[in-house]
């Protein structure tokens, strides 16, 4: 039992470093959120490795596998990626969540057809669009699945 709270503590403030760490980035605007994401430099679009988060479609490409600190990269990369997902407005947004997806977690059956893999690797980031305008909490809500392509974080699902 304490071994569990020790780890759910851990892991909640993992997510908080890492939202307040990509809120400062996106604050500055100067990229530099961008490059945190990124692991390392790849020419590679996210269209050449079949991602399209707004089609609801599975990438073609295989992810790599999750490194120790994935969910610090993933909710930088989300919170970075934001403005071009959503029509709202994201100003001020910050991470909520940031959770590994297993296959049977609650979300991991969104995209089920994508398979087993790509769920293994795969980090469910919920973030908050405080200046969104919208006097329902749900519409200023959004969660994405990102994983890492070719050494870089993308997000390549939305679920809300």
């Amino acid at each position: 039992m304490v071994k569990k709270m020790r780890i759910t503590l851990a892991v909640i403030a993992a997510v908080i470093l890492a939202a307040v760490a990509a809120t400062a980035a996106v604050g500055r605007g100067d990229g530099a959120s961008e490059k945190a994401s990124s692991g390392h430099s790849s020419d590679r679009s996210g269209a050449s490795l079949g991602i399209n988060p707004r089609k609801g479609t599975c990438p073609k490409a295989v992810p790599d596998g999750l490194p120790p600190n994935a969910l610090a990269g993933a909710t930088n990369d989300a919170l970075a990626e934001a403005p071009k997902l959503y029509s709202q407005n994201t100003r001020g947004r910050y991470a909520t969540l940031a959770q590994l997806v297993r296959s049977g977690s609650p979300r991991s059956g969104t995209f089920r057809e994508c398979g087993k893999r790509l769920n293994n690797r795969s980090v469910e980031v919920d973030m908050i669009f405080p200046h969104a305008g919208y006097h329902s909490a749900s519409l200023s809500q959004a969660s994405v699945f990102v994983a890492r392509f070719d050494g870089r974080y993308r997000v390549w699902g939305i679920a809300h």
